[in-house]
């Protein structure tokens, strides 16, 4: 399955921790451009990652839910 994020979410989740592209990629382990591209909703992030960036961002069950399933899943 493909992942899809909310990327508004995700990116307002980036700015509460005051994090930029490049401390972000840094603590993430990856490019600032996969940052960006990340974002952007260029890219879709593994679960490796995902995995990473729920650690990182310190987000609840119920963010990392939002962010990365919730568009994921069929509207009735």
């Amino acid at each position: 399955m493909e992942t899809v994020i909310d990327k508004n979410i995700l990116n307002s989740k980036i700015a509460l921790k005051g994090y930029n592209r490049d401390e972000l990629a840094d603590k993430l382990g990856i490019t600032p451009q996969s940052v960006t591209n990340i974002r952007t909703g260029k890219h879709n992030p593994s679960f490796g990652l995902i995995n990473r960036m729920y650690r990182v961002l310190d987000l609840s069950e119920n963010d990392a839910f939002k962010i990365f399933f919730a568009p994921n899943l069929p509207s009735k």
